[in-house]
């Protein structure tokens, strides 16, 4: 198990001069009534303060990013949270526990998938989306985005949107406890060989209570993808400039590679994206390494 990438959070009451306190780490996936904190309360805190999240960190393109809706329908699923920027940025947040290779591989395809629905997509696609998972009628997407924004152009708020979808150009989220190990293999492998514009991060929620029982969340960036250029060919399939640029491996893998190797073929088994014309990675032809 690697160790937690930040110390213990102490509360120091310099107005009262009280003894320090070690705030107790709280559980992520179980209920409040256990001492817990479940998946669907940590996913509305967050959504009703983004600000909290920490996306400026990750690309501050993306900021300050406006709550649009929560489970918006895609072809391959609900989305759990959906947000967007006066610069018409999406981000993407997908909310769960990464404490199994089961969990890993189900929210690595979902949030992949949803990227992959939403590239294809127009922008009364995603309006007609978003107007019924609020029920509300109109250009709902820009209207939310204007009230934080009252100057806001719709014409350039809406060919800004359009562009970013067209080429696939999202911020995805990864937000959980417990997705500490592997975070920085999972990121780069995906960066490596998906085929859109988008940045990935994988957030870790870290829930502290305190004596008096207030609850602190502290959002944490534990990796993220490195943002690169990537081009159309042919207007359909998208290639990383990068990517295409590596030279081939050595036969010889090195111990780090091996050992990267391993976690990725017991990740990637049973591993499946809901589009059949897309292949899953093969780890083998294409080890990676940090």
């Amino acid at each position: 198990m690697t160790p937690p990438t930040y110390g213990d959070l102490i509360r120091v009451d310099t107005a009262n001069g009280a003894a320090p306190e070690v705030l107790q780490r709280v559980p992520l996936g179980s209920g409040i009534s256990s001492g817990g904190v479940d998946e669907a309360t940590l996913q509305d805190l967050l959504f009703r303060y983004p600000q909290a999240l920490p996306i400026a960190t990750i690309d501050p393109a993306y900021a300050p990013a406006v709550p649009i809706c929560r489970e918006l329908a895609l072809p391959a699923g609900y989305a759990d949270a959906l947000y967007v920027n006066r610069l018409g940025r999406l981000t993407l947040d997908e909310f769960k526990l990464w404490r199994n290779p089961q969990a890993r591989r189900e929210v690595i395809g979902q949030i992949l998938d949803y990227a992959k629905d939403l590239a294809s997509w127009g922008y009364e696609d995603l309006q007609r989306q978003v107007s019924l998972a609020l029920g509300q009628s109109g250009n709902a997407l820009y209207d939310l985005v204007r009230q934080q924004s009252p100057d806001l152009n719709e014409a350039e708020f809406v060919d800004n949107v359009t562009r970013h979808l067209r080429r696939g150009e999202f911020l995805l989220l990864i937000i959980g406890d417990g997705i500490q190990e592997g975070a920085a293999n999972i990121v780069d492998f995906v960066q490596r060989y998906s085929g859109l514009h988008f940045n990935l991060a994988m957030v870790e929620a870290a829930l502290y209570r305190d004596a008096a029982n207030c609850l602190i969340v502290q959002p944490r960036v534990l990796a993220r993808t490195e943002i690169v250029q990537r081009f159309v060919v042919d207007g359909s399939q998208v290639v990383d400039a990068a990517v295409a640029d590596v030279e081939e491996r050595q036969d010889t893998l090195s111990e780090q590679e091996e050992q990267n190797l391993r976690f990725w073929t017991a990740v990637l088994e049973g591993f499946s994206f809901s589009d059949p014309t897309v292949d899953v990675p093969n780890p083998i032809k294409h080890p990676t390494s940090q």
